[in-house]
């Protein structure tokens, strides 16, 4: 196989495998306690549909602001506000009695350093109630191991909110392995936008010619590759047929007008070595 100077990665079925449910009814009843255990009051199906309105309403909004098809909201905002816009609040469900001597962050006087606090907080009871797998590719630290033994550059290009993502690089041990991580919630558009990926090689002088970019997904690692003009390996850990490659590339090339071509396509990240 083809050795290149700099290889960026996808993360999520790429490098590790995780699997999660937002839509369980339960998860969402589990989280109106939280929030409730923080004075703002919802049932769990009022949560749910509120917190999808807030995400699509950013989202269109972000989308107009860029001038993208692809943006990528911080979810932090998203759960501050519905705290902060909760239908019934800690103070109103008091008495006076259990008032005076406890008392809820108040959106309108807390300090940036509480709300962020707070943010975290929901933040990390989201990600682990919704969570049902997290765990590395057998491969995947050999793979990174060798690739820096070898002298080559290692970046990551996930679709991802930080908020998640920085948690779960520490837990499971990744972070060293990169010399530059891009995540999509900081950067306000994700894959397959063409900036994404050109911001990176931008900042870390990265030649395309001699870059490849590695993941799981035809719609946004492949297409970010082939608009950006950087080879693409596809890791086939969704364990597609050959059928189902050809028409996912099939219908890439279309979207774009192009021939691209991943430069392999492999079962197991062992193999790009």
């Amino acid at each position: 196989m083809k050795e290149y100077t700099s290889y960026i990665f996808d993360l999520y079925g790429t490098l590790i495998n995780i699997k999660t449910d937002e839509n369980d009814p339960k998860f969402w009843k589990k989280m109106a306690r939280i929030y409730a255990s923080q004075g703002a009051y919802y049932k769990g199906k009022e949560l749910h549909k509120a917190y999808i309105s807030l995400v699509t309403g950013k989202e269109e909004r972000l989308s107009s602001e860029l001038g993208t098809k692809y943006p990528e909201i911080d979810l932090g905002e998203v759960f501050w506000e519905l705290y902060a816009n909760a239908p019934k609040t800690g103070s109103e469900m008091l008495t006076p009695a259990v008032g005076d001597r406890f008392k809820f962050l108040n959106p309108k006087t807390c300090t940036h350093a509480e709300k962020a606090v707070f943010v975290e907080m929901i933040a990390n009871e989201f990600r682990v109630r919704s969570r049902k797998k997290l765990k590395l590719f057998k491969n995947t630290e050999r793979t990174l191991l060798e690739l820096r033994r070898r002298g080559k550059k290692v970046y990551l290009l996930s679709n991802a909110q930080a908020l998640f993502t920085w948690p779960e690089l520490s837990q499971t041990g990744l972070i060293p392995y990169f010399n530059d991580i891009f995540i999509s919630s900081e950067h306000k558009m994700k894959k397959p936008a063409r900036k994404f990926m050109e911001e990176l090689l931008a900042k870390d002088a990265i030649s395309r010619e001699n870059a490849v970019m590695i993941g799981d997904n035809m719609d946004s690692d492949m297409a970010i590759a082939a608009k950006c003009g950087v080879d693409g390996i596809l890791i086939n850990s969704r364990k597609l047929s050959k059928k189902e490659i050809k028409a996912e590339l099939e219908s890439l090339r279309a979207e774009l007008g192009t021939d691209f071509e991943p430069a392999e396509i492999v079962d197991d990240i062992s193999e790009i070595l």
